[in-house]
């Protein structure tokens, strides 16, 4: 199989998640090609523990391979975001925060999801180091080593780090591809990094050049506010405005048929026909499923903790619940189901992410509609 790797990780406003780009290694084996599936889908989901598990396993099968080492460096920054606090967010990263806030903890508790935070930016800082000791010309290494830099240097409030990040992502601006989106992120990063170094100036140059040549915004996920995200968790109707003042609604969980099949049915089936069980990973166990035009996977422990995902093949001829084909323009979309609640930019195009309707649109560098994913969890 081709393993990709989410290249730009890099935290507009934050984070700004990378999505599946270049293959980077090929074997046949189905196991490898189902965990890279199952932990990448966990990851764009926000399902980071057990995207984890998937990731750990796919680097014990696969040592040494640079697409595993940057999305496990990801999957672990990403989860280190999502358990902090909104005050926390606000006092340190400043941008936008894109993922739900964490949960009052009592004392213990708040000790340890403290230490865990801290442990995970550092092991993702150690991932990205991993990918450009492996392959020195991966620019998207050195632009997601730059963001774990500027993370921890928030984080552990060490500012000396703040250099290392500035020089990273000028290196990952060096090695970029002419006219590639990875140049357009590092400027984004590099506005963020020099507001963190208190310089005004540089960042709106950073912005600006941003801005004019890629048609980018340090507050591309606005609609991603940590105080929003309350709501979203708490199952409000939630209206969000964004910069110009226009206000969208998110839509609802509401059903969703890919090749003739719902999610929400199929889960609740007492015996499902599978194609294989394939594997078994930290107690839980993987299957496969393979439709006319789309495959569902499924990452089961128990009756009580499952998470189903259901893609779209290449090609597919279907339509989604409210009228959405393949080719379709982003534009589309986003009148039919809504501003998302958080866009994930990627080198070959961005991912557009309903949390409320547990939906997941790709969009490729020409603005159309590729494929789309559905999913349902139980924890």
């Amino acid at each position: 199989m081709r393993i990709h790797c989410f290249s730009t990780f890099c935290f507009y406003l934050l984070l700004l998640l990378s999505q599946p780009v270049s293959g980077l290694t090929n074997t046949q084996a189905s196991v490898d090609s189902l965990l890279f599936h199952l932990g990448v889908s966990m990851m764009l989901t926000e399902n980071f523990a057990e995207a984890e598990t998937c990731f750990a396993e796919l680097e014990a099968i696969m040592p040494r391979d640079v697409g595993v080492y940057n999305n496990r460096g990801i999957n672990q920054a990403m989860w280190g975001l999502s358990l902090l606090k909104k005050n926390e967010a606000e006092d340190l990263i400043e941008y936008v925060f894109p993922f739900a806030v964490a949960p009052d903890l009592n004392s213990k508790g708040n000790e340890d999801r403290i230490l865990n935070i801290g442990r995970l930016f550092k092991s993702s800082e150690e991932y990205f180091q991993r990918c450009i000791n492996l392959k020195s010309d991966f620019a998207e290494g050195y632009l997601n080593l730059a963001c774990s830099q500027a993370l921890l240097s928030r984080w552990n409030r060490d500012p000396s780090l703040l250099r290392s990040a500035l020089g990273n992502v000028n290196i990952a601006k060096q090695k970029a591809s002419k006219g590639s989106t990875t140049l357009g992120a590092c400027l984004i990063v590099r506005g963020i990094i020099y507001d963190y170094l208190n310089n005004a100036e540089k960042r709106n140059e950073n912005f600006s050049l941003a801005s004019k040549h890629y048609e980018l915004y340090p507050d591309i996920n606005l609609a991603s506010l940590a105080e929003q995200n309350q709501e979203v968790a708490s199952g409000k109707s939630v209206v969000f405005a964004n910069a110009k003042g226009e206000k969208y609604s998110i839509m609802e969980d509401e059903p969703e048929m890919i090749d003739g099949q719902q999610l929400s049915r199929l889960i609740r089936k007492p015996n499902m026909d599978v194609d294989t069980e394939v594997t078994t990973i930290g107690g839980a166990r993987l299957f496969h499923k393979t439709y006319s035009e789309s495959s569902l996977y499924i990452y089961f422990k128990n009756a009580d903790h499952f998470v189903f995902f259901h893609r779209t093949s290449k090609g597919y001829t279907g339509k989604s619940g409210k009228g959405i084909s393949v080719g379709d323009h982003e534009a589309h979309v986003i009148q039919a189901y809504g501003t998302p609640i958080r866009v994930w930019p990627a080198l070959g195009g961005k991912y557009l992410f309903y949390q409320k309707a547990k939906l997941l649109f790709f969009i490729n560098n020409k603005g159309v509609v590729k494929e789309w994913m559905v999913w349902r969890r139980k924890t």
